[in-house]
């Protein structure tokens, strides 16, 4: 898998978004991090080919408070998707950098997506909920070979978590396309990993680190009608 760019107290700029100063003070951890929740959507045509990927990311309650200040410009306690739209295109502008922080091949070619389309940010009172679609460049037959799927940030500062019970589903491909949602290597990381210093001073030791400890998702489609 791709190993990205490094990511930056940047992309946490980026990610707090509209209306707060590039460079803003984060809060007071060595290591800042930000926790996602994430599932996944596979667009698929008449051939069973992938199209898009759509990405349903939650983030951490800390997070969301965090990224939220001064954007209820009404003042009614709430936030409507028109307030988030800005915050929602500063998130989505930042992503190419970082590869989408999405990681898809097939035959040990890369996937290359295109810029994001339809995203907006939910809000529910608790979390921020980005919802995007990142389209392919050239579509990528399942029936041929089987492709895989990861969703992380190489250096972990973003630790991305696939829903347990419905990490990704499909959109089309004729009911004829499965999917496993497996574990790479013995260690996960998980809501009980321990960022020590020790542990994220070793990310910028070892080649490809984080997509030893991301999930996968493998997708396999069948030949023929149907």
């Amino acid at each position: 898998m791709a190993k990205g760019h490094c990511v930056s107290n940047r992309l946490l700029s980026s990610l707090v978004g509209a209306g707060l100063a590039l460079g803003v003070a984060v809060p007071a951890l060595a290591h800042p991090h930000v926790f996602i929740d994430s599932r996944s959507e596979f667009v698929m045509d008449e051939t069973r080919s992938l199209t898009a990927v759509r990405h349903k990311w939650t983030f951490d309650p800390a997070f969301s408070a965090y990224a939220l200040q001064g954007l209820d410009e009404n003042g009614d306690g709430e936030y409507s998707r028109e307030e988030l739209a800005e915050l929602a295109q500063v998130n989505v502008e930042s992503l190419a950098e970082y590869e989408f922080f999405t990681f898809v091949e097939s035959g040990g070619t890369e996937v290359v997506f295109n810029e994001p389309i339809n995203y907006w940010l939910d809000y529910d009172g608790v979390q921020l909920t980005l919802n995007f679609t990142l389209p392919l460049v050239e579509t990528l037959s399942i029936t041929e070979q089987p492709a895989t799927m990861q969703v992380y940030d190489p250096t972990i500062f973003v630790a991305f978590f696939l829903d347990k019970e419905e990490p990704a589903t499909f959109a089309g491909g004729n009911g004829a396309c499965t999917m496993e949602h497996v574990t790479v290597g013995e260690n996960k990381l998980d809501s009980t990993t321990d960022f020590s210093d020790d542990f994220l001073a070793a990310i910028d030791e070892l080649d490809n680190f984080a997509s030893q400890f991301a999930e996968e998702i493998k997708l396999t489609c069948a030949q023929g009608a149907g």
